[in-house]
């Protein structure tokens, strides 16, 4: 990567943590602001379903007031005569007029006399809901209505439903005693009566029995915090909408119902648009600032840097260490054009001494590798305008480690110079030979016009280093495995020269010395 390119990706990357930063600190700042709005607004909607249902309490209450307070129901109370039934009840004007879903009639002893329950959403009569019978007595709280200014409203949590009851002592017009049994009317909590409150706040309305087994899991978990918690709790339910959730007690304090609204996060989405256009805002800012920024380092740092890349790269294309780069100014670029120049006049006077160091072994002055794989690219590239082959010999010193376990390293280097010198004296003048590490050695033969020439060649190389070597005072004999690959023209020098090293294992394989 360039160093343009390092500073634009530095001032960008600046500039987004700048922005991540800023981003941050806004989403708690700003956005907490909407969220926190949201949340006040979610709860003033479920106190507006907490008091619409209160609302609903005190009608009902009221009526049943109206109709326990009323001489012909204390009349009947006492008499049991069937006519007021029939005059009253015995049709479904009434419930349907005043939204009952249940009348009781009980007398002092908490002794039913007339009960009948009627489905407001499926405009029939049912029987009366299970359980009902365990509070009917005259112990209960709903039925103990002894004084003339006794009253109880609220929910009763049955088995399978909750129910909006309002329990009133029947009394005479007058409002006078003795208080002849108590008068219950009551609402089924169904679903016709939560339509019934989502249409009177506009509101997306659920409710749940405390005891549902199809509670879902978002209205199980806020009923767990609800529970001797908070009154209302307001929870997110995905990104577009929000919960708002409060627990509904009966008349005996117990967890009966709990609501849930479900609201567009409408409010939370302005305040997302609101943090959006900052963010635009600081980007815009921010760009204009890192264009700023990188024109001014263009102009003073990176366009005379660029111009000193592009001597020295000049300079390094030419191999011309004679060259110089250009020094203006008096600033760090021009301080550093001077090192430079220092360093190419120092590289020069290196070069020489280096050159040879380069492409020879340090041990036996012979070529080394890459003298050699020059060579042999000059030499294939030749044959093919000469008559003869290219041959490459390559030759591995067979147990040359134990020299090194028992005569130590001196020795052995001086086992390696010594041959070095024994295969250049078998050679033709022309020939190269080369180390390439260790004991391996190559030779490089050109203009073969018959490979008979290449076999004596390797014979007279066998033939010396079967000799003995003088080593630390004694005579040590060493064996050679040779392999010899020939090419012309079209060979690539690493394909002959791992040939020829093949060639050789194949020796190594049948048993070394051949």
């Amino acid at each position: 990567m360039t160093l343009r390119a390092r500073t634009v990706l530095a001032i960008s990357l600046t500039l987004a943590g700048l922005i991540g930063a800023l981003y941050l600190a806004s989403n708690a700042i700003v956005l907490g602001g909407f969220v926190g709005e949201e949340d006040q607004d979610t709860r003033q909607n479920v106190q507006r379903v907490v008091s619409a249902l209160a609302t609903e309490s005190d009608a009902l209450a009221g009526t049943a007031r109206d109709w326990a307070g009323w001489d012909d129901t204390y009349a009947y109370i006492h008499d049991h005569n069937p006519t007021y039934i029939q005059s009253n009840l015995a049709a479904n004007v009434s419930y349907i007029n005043n939204q009952w879903s249940l009348t009781l009639y009980l007398d002092p002893a908490g002794t039913l006399v007339f009960g009948k329950a009627f489905d407001l959403g499926g405009q029939r009569e049912v029987p009366l809901p299970a359980g009902l019978d365990r509070h009917l007595t005259s112990a209960d709280l709903l039925v103990r209505q002894t004084d003339p200014e006794s009253s109880t409203t609220g929910l009763l949590a049955l088995p399978d439903r909750v129910i909006l009851v309002s329990a009133q002592p029947i009394l005479t017009s007058a409002r006078q005693g003795p208080v002849r049994g108590t008068l219950i009317l009551g609402r089924f909590f169904d679903a016709h009566e939560i339509a019934g409150l989502a249409r009177t706040t506009q509101l997306t309305l659920t409710a749940y029995p405390v005891g549902a087994a199809d509670m879902p899991a978002d209205v199980r978990a806020a009923l767990a915090a609800l529970t001797g918690g908070p009154t209302i709790i307001v929870r997110p339910l995905s990104a577009d909408t929000v919960g708002g959730y409060t627990l509904l007690r009966d008349i005996y304090g117990q967890p009966a119902l709990v609501l849930r609204t479900v609201q567009p996060r409408a409010i939370y989405a302005r305040g997302q648009s609101t943090l959006l256009f900052f963010i635009v805002i600081l980007l815009v800012i921010g760009g204009a600032l890192s264009l700023v920024n990188v024109l001014v380092l263009e102009a003073w740092i990176l366009a005379p840097l660029a111009r000193l890349s592009r001597a020295v790269a000049t300079i390094g294309r030419n191999s011309d260490l004679t060259a110089r780069v250009p020094e203006r100014g008096r600033d760090e670029l021009a301080r550093l054009g001077q090192d430079i120049n220092n360093m190419l006049a120092a590289l020069e006077q290196a070069e020489r001494a280096l050159a040879h160091r380069a492409f020879h072994d340090s041990l036996t002055g012979l070529p080394n590798r890459a003298l050699f794989m020059d060579r042999l690219t000059h030499a294939l590239a030749r044959s093919e305008r000469a008559l003869g082959d290219v041959a490459v010999l390559f030759l591995d010193l067979d147990d040359f480690k134990a020299i090194n376990d028992t005569l130590g390293h001196a020795a052995g280097d001086q086992l390696l110079i010594a041959v070095a010198g024994r295969i250049q004296a078998s050679v033709r003048g022309g020939d190269t030979v080369a180390r390439l590490g260790g004991d391996e050695f190559t030779v490089l033969m050109e203009d073969l016009t018959d490979r008979q020439e290449t076999q004596q060649i390797v014979a007279r190389i066998q033939e010396r280093l079967g000799l003995p070597f003088l080593l630390n005072g004694r005579d040590v004999t060493i064996r050679a495995s040779l392999g010899v690959a020939w090419g012309r023209a079209g060979t690539t020098p690493a394909d002959l020269l791992r040939r020829a090293d093949l060639a050789m294992y194949q020796v190594k394989r049948r048993g070394k010395a051949g």
